[in-house]
């Protein structure tokens, strides 16, 4: 064990430490803090000032500062916890100085039963109501939420201080307070390090420079308990720790620990834990108090229950206690002279790259159909997709002599397609065919092969035969507007070395440009930057100056999660997710680093793009995902020529089929060609192409020719228990209870410089307004879709659109409120008099 003086940190500014812990722990510490503890789940063993205390679910607890306790629990437990600055509390209640709470049995269940009276029961219900109110404002983080929780403290510790007996005494004479610490604090830890020794009164008084006598009581008023109780606890912790050990003897423990005989061990472990050390053994209770661990009790923890539990006490009216909710409009008063353009043109980089799962998938007539919709109506004007050379593609195989063949008919009815839809391919690639592979590894539910070839020069020979046949096929300018991405991931799901992929690259790219030295070529189509794999780039970049290689177009990807592991070189993503600006540093990260190239980088892509990794995550069917796409997309419009959002359909074959629709596929359509919010946020940026008249973090205002194009979104973030990893309110059914609270915000535009008859078309697309998933929602979650079910969803997933004629004498003014997640767009076309 470590120091049992815990030291408090308070988070943005605030004078509360919120925390929330569980599991089977032991920890006897003091801090200068109030606490106050709320029992969610489970059952806790509490140790106070020397006193044992069971509680249960409800239960609450009122903890002196500078009182010394101890937490267990069984493994299911969850406890809420406040840390209290008692300086906020002193400079509103200075009396709270000299004021011990006596926390009465009767406010726990166990100790009160069925008979617990009902001012007590009322008092303790708002009390749980108060502390659930502070938890739910910590969590929502809504502009002067640091206000409201003060706010709620102060109630908190005025309804305990005229509710709950004290006396006048403090724990530690305020003045002498750090000097004391300070030598309590040196004893312990030599009592902690030399517990197995024999420690004795006299041997800690003479250490402390006092008498017997003093000291005892010095060591009890500071500790909570006598010296020799604080002695037996931290032996018993560390002999109940080896009893898990079967092989050791009882008696070894014992007298391993310090005890002096196995007859003082046993009374003191019966008279802690109600049963014998052998019985404990016997048993192997599930109940442990103890787990060996260097940290305290408090830990991060994905908390499957605890905001659901605390609904509950949100759910209780307390009229006394309650904080009146009031609705805050954010006022931006945005005024703009239609004649001067700010920053130049918005540059559409969200069209010129879309993406679909694999090259196979394209022959499916329903995918064609939507990728012509996408080309159609958002512009897509590049496709990137995996498994050109997939073994579905059926592309190389080898006679009964052991010699090469190509077959490029399934590549040709792929090509034939796109290139008829005026789409240009992106070629990944990844896979590796059977004929020329060097292992067996595979990824997702159609096992492509990721290894690299076990020949070279087969490869090669593969790659300027496919080069020629497409020029040969499609004609040479065609061709030279396609782009040909050497390998998807490289550095974290190619199962050979860094050098050689080099090779690889190398051998790859001077095949292409055997065929024609005006191909391009892209890649390395890497992931973002994450601890263990941020240096790959900067080698990357020096084998390609040594080389003399080219690299047309530069491309990697980004989720939302900071951080992802690989398990059977699968993508998982990790419960830690980036903040609202994840998006943004990675972009900064990354072409700073491929700005050292010796050559330029003609183009710099995001080849894969979405809020997740993690195909089912069901905030990909929200409005979430169409604001989220629209701040990134913007924040970057001039820092990128292409990002793809990973994918342009649920039609995706790498994982089990969703079911049922709104599953949480990547896609900006349902595999049933039902439109999703994304899909409708990359049409709003197609139709506010034009010079930028004025841009903020929720609004772009452009001009083309006549017209003036509005787009108005409400982006809020995950809330921070999101962020940490606790998803307990994100289900199939409940999707938007994960972001920051906040307020409807009023946005008011004056356009300069505009005169005559204009049409005024608005957008808006929200949850009351054309979100997919938010209709699929109000028809009641079907588990299927018949085909009327489909085509209405069909039908009204699209924005709500007024139009309206208007005159205009010099100005256009006009107010929108925008909801949480929502967007709105104003288009003003000039009519033809």
């Amino acid at each position: 064990m470590d120091t049992n003086y815990e030291i408090v940190h308070y988070k943005q500014g605030l004078s509360v430490h919120i925390l929330i812990h569980g599991g089977s722990r032991f920890r006897l510490h003091w801090h200068t803090e109030i606490e106050i503890i709320l029992v969610l789940k489970g059952h806790i063993q509490l140790t106070v000032g020397g006193q044992r205390y069971e509680l249960v679910q409800d239960d609450l607890f009122f903890i002196n500062a500078n009182e010394i306790h101890s937490t267990a629990g069984s493994e299911d437990t969850i406890v809420a916890v406040l840390q209290i600055d008692p300086a906020f509390c002193v400079k509103h209640y200075p009396a709270l100085e000299n004021c011990y709470i006596l926390w009465p049995r009767e406010m726990l269940r166990n100790y009160a039963g069925e008979n617990q009276k009902e001012e007590i029961a009322n008092f303790l219900s708002r009390l749980r109501y108060l502390f659930a109110s502070i938890l739910e404002e910590y969590r929502k983080n809504e502009n002067g939420y640091q206000l409201v929780i003060e706010g709620l403290l102060n109630t908190l510790m005025a309804l305990i201080i005229r509710s709950v007996p004290s006396k006048n005494q403090l724990i530690a004479p305020d003045d002498k307070r750090n000097k004391e610490y300070g030598r309590i604090h040196s004893l312990l830890k030599y009592i902690q390090k030399n517990y197995a020794e024999r420690i004795t009164l006299n041997t800690l008084a003479d250490r402390a420079g006092l008498s017997v006598y003093y000291f005892s009581h010095f060591f009890k008023d500071n500790v909570g308990i006598s010296f020799l109780e604080y002695l037996n606890q931290i032996r018993l912790y560390n002999a109940t720790n080896m009893l898990s050990q079967k092989e050791m003897l009882i008696s070894d423990i014992a007298l391993g620990c310090g005890f002096t005989s196995v007859k003082a061990f046993n009374k003191v472990f019966k008279d802690f834990h109600g049963i014998t050390p052998g019985e404990y053994r016997h048993q192997q209770v599930s109940f442990a108090p103890f787990e060996n661990s260097d940290s305290y009790a408090y830990m991060n923890f994905d908390s499957l229950q605890v905001l659901s539990q605390l609904q509950e006490y949100l759910a209780v009216p307390s009229p006394s206690a309650a904080l009146s909710s009031v609705e805050l409009i954010l006022e931006n008063n945005i005024i703009v002279d239609a004649g001067k353009a700010v920053e130049g043109e918005l540059f559409p980089n969200w069209e010129d790259l879309g993406s679909v799962g694999r090259a196979y998938d394209c022959l499916r007539s329903d995918l064609q159909n939507q990728i012509r919709e996408a080309a159609k109506e958002l512009g897509i004007r590049h496709l990137r997709f995996h498994g050109i050379f997939g073994e579905e593609m059926r592309v190389v195989n080898r006679d009964k002599e052991g010699k090469i063949q190509f077959c490029w008919t399934y590549i040709d009815r792929v090509f034939d397609f796109l290139t008829e839809t005026g789409v240009c391919p992106m070629v990944d690639l990844t896979f590796m065919p059977n004929a020329f592979k060097s292992g067996e590894k595979t990824i997702f539910r159609y096992r492509g092969n990721i290894s690299l070839p076990r020949d070279l020069s087969e490869w090669a020979a593969l790659i300027t035969a496919f080069a020629n046949h497409c020029i040969d096929r499609y004609g040479r300018e065609e061709v030279r507007r396609w782009y040909f991405e050497i390998w998807n991931e490289p550095d974290f799901l190619c199962v050979s070395s860094q050098e050689e992929y080099f090779a690889f690259y190398k051998a790859t790219a001077e095949a292409f440009l055997r065929a024609d030295h005006a191909l391009k070529i892209a890649g390395p189509s890497i992931i973002q930057p994450m601890p263990g794999y941020d240096k790959w780039l900067d080698t990357f970049v020096e084998f390609l100056n040594a080389n003399n290689l080219p690299l047309d177009c530069f491309t990697f990807h980004i989720y939302g999660e900071s951080n992802w592991n690989s398990t059977n070189h699968r993508r998982h993503a990790l419960s830690r997710i980036g903040d609202r600006n994840h998006f943004t540093d990675c972009v900064t990260t990354y072409t700073e680093k491929i700005a050292r190239l010796n050559k330029r980088v003609n183009k710099i892509f995001i080849t894969e793009f979405n809020i997740s990794a993690e195909h089912g995550n069901y905030l990909l069917d929200t409005m979430f995902a169409a604001c989220h796409l629209l701040y990134n997309y913007l924040c970057n419009h001039d820092r990128l020529n292409g990002i793809a959002f990973w994918t342009l359909s649920d039609i995706f074959e790498e994982d089990e089929i969703l079911i049922p629709a709104f599953g949480g596929g990547f896609g900006l359509v349902t595999a049933e060609g039902i439109r999703k919010p994304s899909w409708w946020a990359l049409w709003f940026l197609h139709h506010v192409r034009g010079a930028i008249l004025a841009r903020g973090d929720e609004y772009v205002i452009t001009k083309k020719d006549d017209g003036i194009a509005i787009l108005i979104f409400r982006y809020v973030y995950y809330d921070q228990f999101f962020t940490e990893g606790d998803h307990s309110l994100l289900s199939f059914t409940t999707r938007y209870e994960v972001f920051e609270k906040k307020s409807p915000a009023l946005f008011a535009f004056t356009v300069q410089g505009l005169s005559g008859k204009y049409t005024a078309r608005e957008y808006t697309l929200d949850r009351t307004h054309g979100s997919a998933f938010d209709i699929f929602a109000d028809m009641g979650f079907p588990q299927e879709l018949s085909s009327y079910d489909t085509e209405y969803l069909r039908s009204m997933a699209h924005p709500h659109t007024t139009v309206k004629s208007i005159s205009l004498t010099g100005s256009f003014t006009t107010q929108v409120i925008v909801p949480p997640q929502g967007i709105k767009m104003i288009i003003l076309k000039k009519t033809v008099e």
